[in-house]
């Protein structure tokens, strides 16, 4: 994440994807409560979570949180 100075109060959006696998279960909610922590440290509104669980980065094919 760039943390580019914006001001206080400022909305902001986040978008988590994980690939699936054995060990990827977790990394979407470990994303989404770091992208939290790091909106609440900087006093940003964090205004929507777009989240694409188990989609390959190779495509966007099949990824419609990416293309909301």
């Amino acid at each position: 994440m760039v943390d580019q100075h914006f001001p206080p109060g400022t909305g902001v959006v986040a978008y988590l994807r994980d690939s699936g696998g054995k060990r990827q279960e977790l990394s979407v909610p470990q994303q989404e409560e770091q992208v939290r922590t790091w909106c609440a440290q900087r006093g940003y509104v964090l205004t929507r979570v777009f989240k694409d669980v188990a989609r390959s980065a190779k495509s966007v094919v099949g990824r419609e949180e990416f293309h909301a």
